[in-house]
């Protein structure tokens, strides 16, 4: 009786299991449905994905590892969106939760990469095979890339605190321009995302180029016109270096993003 009892629980088992497999990512998709994420609770720093006391096979430690880099691009599309935020909030409350935010993210950035670093030099003294070894070098470079973004937006937002310190307006126009810029950076981040969530054979390399190029050929604009206006007194001088070094940055912040395409392609 007690053979029958146990064969019947292990058949019963076994069957839920593989009635199971094949609904995972549609359970997945409810459980995240179910359980959305919240953007401050969020900002309290953990791996989600990875787990540091279980021992993957690399090939799996690479699929969680590529789960928590996607889970970091889209930390830092959140700071894009907070520096945006900050050029255009003028009550002094909102501004300094604004900037307290960021500099949370960037601590944040700063712990992922340092943590999901380790986890992928772990996984590389695994390592035999020279492509999953290839695609570990390209992760490390994606962090590297994707930490510096959250620098940069950390500096822009200390800029911008400097500027209201000394008491420094931009023009309507170089408000403008800025909102230009950091559309497309938005554009830049929509373009690595998709490449992130895709193999390496589909990834659009050439649509992150000619983002990048607009990108490039808009700070070269802005900095022509920058000049211009300087040499004929058109604003302060002061508030012009800030107003040039913030569009600089968004241009570094479009070399990162396009170099994570790269690494993701395969060209580290």
């Amino acid at each position: 009786m007690k053979y029958a009892l146990a064969t019947f629980h292990v058949s019963f088992n076994v069957l839920n299991m593989f009635l199971l497999i094949g609904l995972v990512s549609y359970l997945e998709r409810l459980v995240t449905w179910m359980v959305p994420t919240r953007d401050r609770a969020d900002e309290q720093y953990r791996l989600e994905y990875i787990d540091t006391d279980i021992p993957m096979p690399p090939e799996i430690s690479l699929l969680e590892a590529r789960r928590e880099i996607i889970k970091f691009a889209k930390l830092c599309e959140r700071m894009l969106d907070l520096t945006r935020d900050l050029l255009t909030v003028t009550d002094s409350t909102a501004r300094e939760k604004l900037m307290a935010r960021i500099a949370r993210y960037e601590e944040i950035t700063d712990r992922i990469e340092v943590e999901v670093g380790k986890y992928l030099g772990k996984t590389s003294t695994e390592v035999r095979n020279e492509e999953v070894s290839a695609r570990i070098q390209g992760m490390l470079a994606i962090v590297g890339d994707l930490e510096r973004v959250g620098d940069i937006f950390f500096q822009m937002s200390k800029a911008m605190e400097r500027k209201l310190d000394e008491r420094l307006w931009f023009t309507p126009e170089q408000r403008e321009n800025l909102q230009q810029m950091m559309a497309l950076l938005e554009r830049a981040f929509g373009v690595m995302h998709r490449n992130l969530e895709v193999e390496r054979e589909q990834v659009s390399l050439d649509e992150a180029v000619v983002v990048e190029e607009q990108i490039n050929q808009l700070r070269d604009q802005l900095r022509k016109a920058h000049l211009r206006s300087i040499e004929s007194g058109d604003y302060n001088i002061r508030s012009g270096l800030v107003y040039n070094d913030l569009f600089a940055s968004c241009e570094k912040v479009g070399d990162h993003l396009i170099n994570v395409s790269e690494a993701l392609s395969g060209e580290v």
